[in-house]
Order: C-alpha cells, then sequence, then structure tokens
C-alpha cells in the first residue's frame, strides 16, 4: 500500500468510526457497482468523497510504460501512443438491480513502437474524442488506465480514475502513413478510406428498424450529406452514433472521414461514402465567407443541362401546388387516403406506410419547374417534425411562411410517366447560405 492510499484508509477511518474489515467491504461493493473499473484507490477517493473527507492530491511525475510492458497483472497503466484508429460510439443497455441502465462505449486502436491497444472509453470518456476532433497520428497521454486481455488482444478501459489528454510529444512513435483519398481515385468496394470534403447539402435523420442476429429488433438511425472536393460532389451517409457528428451541420463546414467504406448508390450511378461503427466523423464549422467556395447552379443552368441530379441546385418557391398524406403499401404500392381509422396492412399482406407529398415550382430570374417533394424532403420544406393527418388544411396555413424563400435543393430532373413533361424530383433541401 502506497503512502496515498494509506492515508486516504486513515482518514475515512477516523472520520466515519468503521472497522477495517467494513471499509474492505465498501470498496469491494463500490469496484462491483462500477463493474471492475474502478481501482482500489478511486473507489477510497469516491468513498471518501461521499463522507465528506477531504482527500489532498499531490502531483507527482507520470511514468509511461511501453505497450508490450503493460499487462492485466499490472492493475493500472500509464501509456503515451498515437491514435491509429477512432471508431464510432455505440451504445448498449445493461441490466442492474435498479433496472435497465443505458451505456456508451468507443474504442480507439493506439500504437507505440513496442505494440498495440485497444482504448475502451465508457460514459462521458466516448464524447471525448468528438469534443476534441480527435484524429489519426494525435498523440495521447493515457494515465490510470484499467488493463484488460480483449478478444483482440490488450485493452486499456477508461475509470473514474482515469486521465487522457493530447501530447505533442512525438519522439520514438510510428506514424499512420495512409494519406486522404480524393474523390476521383473513390472506387466502390473500397474499405478504411480516409476522405475530405466541404458541405453542399445537408439531409435529415431518419430512425429504422434493424434485426440483430439474436433476432432482437433495434432502433437504427442515417443521416446523409453531400460533400464537394476538387470540384466533386460526393454523398457522405453517416449510420447510428455517427449522424450525431452531423447535427448542427450547416453549409461550408469542412468534414473529415476517417475508416469509411464505398459503396455504389441505390440506382448505381455514384459512389457513396458510408460511415458506420468502424468510421470518425470529424466536422470543422466554418464562417459564411467559406460558403462562396461551394459551387452552386442556378435552376436555369440545371434545366439548360437535361434530366439528371443536381446536388446543389439554388431557388426561390415561388408558389406551394398542393399537398396531401396518404398510405402506400410497402408490399404492392396500393395507396389510401390517410385515416385514423385506417387499416394497418393491405389486402395483399404488406404494411401501409405514412407517405407525406407537397407539389411547388421553384424559379430564379429565368425559368420555373414544378417539383415533388417527398417524405423527409416535404417535412424539411415545411418545418414539420412529423406527417400530418389533414396535409391540405395545414399546406394553406404554412403557404405564407413557405412561399419566396430562397434554399438550395438537391434536384432530379426528369419527364412524368403519364404526362411527360418535364418535372424534378426534390432529394434534399438546405438553407442558402447568408
Amino acid at each position: 500500500m502506497d503512502a496515498a492510499t494509506s492515508d486516504t484508509t486513515g482518514l475515512i477511518l477516523s472520520a466515519t468510526g468503521w472497522a477495517s474489515g467494513e471499509l474492505e467491504a465498501e470498496l469491494e461493493r463500490k469496484q462491483a457497482e462500477f463493474s471492475g473499473l474502478l481501482t482500489r484507490q478511486g473507489a477510497l477517493e469516491l468513498v471518501a468523497r461521499e463522507k465528506g473527507v477531504a482527500v489532498e492530491r499531490k502531483a507527482r511525475e507520470v511514468k509511461f510504460s511501453k505497450l508490450a510492458q503493460t499487462s492485466p497483472t499490472d492493475g493500472n497503466a500509464n501509456v503515451r501512443a498515437r491514435v491509429w484508429h477512432v471508431f464510432s460510439a455505440k451504445y448498449f443497455t445493461k441490466k442492474t438491480v435498479y433496472g435497465d441502465k443505458q451505456g456508451k462505449v468507443r474504442n480507439i486502436i493506439v500504437k507505440d513502437s513496442s505494440g498495440d491497444a485497444t482504448l475502451v472509453l465508457w460514459g462521458k470518456d466516448a464524447d471525448w474524442p468528438q469534443q476534441v476532433k480527435l484524429k489519426r497520428n494525435t498523440v495521447l497521454e493515457v494515465a490510470g488506465a484499467n488493463v484488460k486481455t480483449g478478444a483482440s488482444g490488450l485493452e486499456l478501459h477508461s475509470g473514474l480514475s482515469t486521465r487522457i489528454s493530447l501530447s505533442n510529444e512525438q519522439e520514438g512513435l510510428p506514424v499512420y502513413e495512409k494519406k486522404v483519398t480524393p474523390p476521383q481515385a473513390l472506387a466502390s468496394g473500397a474499405l478504411d478510406v480516409d476522405v475530405n470534403g466541404r458541405v453542399v447539402t445537408i439531409g435529415r435523420k431518419s430512425e429504422f428498424q434493424r434485426v440483430k442476429k439474436t433476432g432482437e429488433v433495434e432502433k437504427g438511425y442515417v443521416c446523409d450529406c453531400v460533400l464537394q472536393n476538387e470540384g466533386k460532389n460526393f454523398r457522405l451517409v453517416a449510420w447510428d452514433a455517427n449522424c450525431a457528428a452531423l447535427e448542427g451541420l450547416k453549409q461550408g463546414d469542412d468534414v473529415s472521414v476517417e475508416g469509411a467504406s464505398v459503396k455504389a448508390s441505390r440506382d448505381g450511378k455514384e459512389l457513396e461514402i458510408h460511415a458506420g461503427w468502424a468510421s470518425n466523423i470529424v466536422v470543422y464549422q466554418n464562417n459564411a465567407q467559406t460558403e462562396a467556395a461551394i459551387v452552386q447552379s442556378s435552376l436555369a443552368q440545371a434545366m439548360q443541362a437535361g434530366q439528371g441530379s443536381f446536388d446543389a441546385v439554388a431557388a426561390t418557391v415561388a408558389e406551394i401546388t398542393s399537398a396531401w398524406s396518404m398510405l402506400k403499401c410497402s408490399n404492392c404500392g396500393q395507396k389510401s387516403p390517410l385515416k385514423p381509422d385506417a387499416q394497418k396492412n393491405c389486402g395483399c399482406g404488406g404494411e401501409f406506410r405514412k407517405l407525406f407529398v407537397v407539389k411547388a415550382t421553384l424559379a430564379d430570374e429565368k425559368t420555373s419547374l414544378e417539383c415533388v417533394f417527398f417524405n423527409e424532403e416535404a417535412l424539411a420544406l415545411t418545418g414539420l417534425s412529423a406527417i400530418p393527418a389533414d396535409a391540405t388544411t395545414l399546406i394553406e396555413l404554412k403557404k405564407a411562411e413557405i412561399t419566396g424563400k430562397k434554399l438550395v435543393f438537391g434536384l432530379k430532373i426528369k419527364k412524368n410517366d403519364f404526362t411527360q413533361a418535364v418535372e424534378g424530383v426534390i432529394s434534399s433541401v438546405s438553407a442558402a447560405p447568408s
């Protein structure tokens, strides 16, 4: 037992009147409460705080060990290592005697000259990488990490007494050499790709359900945005916890994506960057001056180019033509009016899903185009958070607010299958640069 531990123990025993066995039982209970992530000294300090015992912390020099020299028998370790890969946070539910408890964890691969390890951050520590914009090649100093052996090897777990900080010390550490991939060099199927881009348009976060391998159903989230680099636009699709990195995103912000995968879009015409659990998204907020660097098209330029997709078209909402809500079968496509007593399932056995549609005329100084907004884009245009039951009445109330707005749209221009008239289908809605 070191001097600090001995002093703390004596102070607690003196203040509480406990016998040493009672204190040991309380320390074991505290460590069990924190699933073994709390060191004995950490448990002592926590108990001391609860009992109103002032514990003086003496500053001491931290001595760092090589990763290869640490083992679970050491208990705790202090290491200095370079960030090699940052994973997204993951959420989990843990059953306790007090009920279900929501938790969060994030893994970071770190390396020094002797080897590598997984730094496992729990709870609020899992948010820290996003707060400091942690990226590959950053040097970390980790003091008081709990050493364990996991499925992938050495693990360093954060606890209440763990301190993690950024360091400028580079000597003797390996360097991550992989370069950022330019948009022109992206290839479908590529993994662990790093890309950068400036935000052109922003989508909305959507919730869905997925079935895990265990058969359990869980909620999932997806959000997308269009980035631009070297004059080329590409779509970033963020999944689950990575959606949080895109919250508050605005046009002109710079985004760095690490460890992404490259996939073909649903129609097979474009490549998309997908950021799942193995990816890290870092956002750099920029001011309005940088927004001018984004290449936008006017509505007239898009129509002159003919049928096709355009990621950033600036136009004004000239008129709201109509709006309606309905139910559409996910299986056969049959539609029916949206009513409170409407049946949940179609006659074919498919499930009816809500569909919100708005038709509006967009215009600029030279031309105009009737466009259709579906679901998320219709909600973004109208400023609603849920599909309305009475869309016709609601849109009449919202017309004055929406008409005259200048926005930036993701737009696909095509011919209507029935009328053969040229129309637009909106894929995203963003605020225009100020």
